[in-house]
């Protein structure tokens, strides 16, 4: 029975560790879609269509 419950401690400190290691995740993908932004040729044609009107309203 003893056994057993350092077993269970065990896994519980490594879902918290799981858990730790999901938070970076999404931090390092959040850097992945800015850096193309950045780019000259990204946001010029991006800040051109906003600009201009759309066909329904010319």
């Amino acid at each position: 029975m003893g056994r057993q419950g350092d077993k269970e401690d065990k896994e519980d400190k490594e879902d918290k560790e799981d858990k730790n290691n999901y938070y970076p995740l999404p931090i390092t993908h959040y850097p992945l879609p800015i850096p193309p932004l950045p780019t000259p040729h990204s946001p010029l044609p991006i800040i051109n269509f906003s600009l201009l009107p759309p066909k329904e309203m010319r």
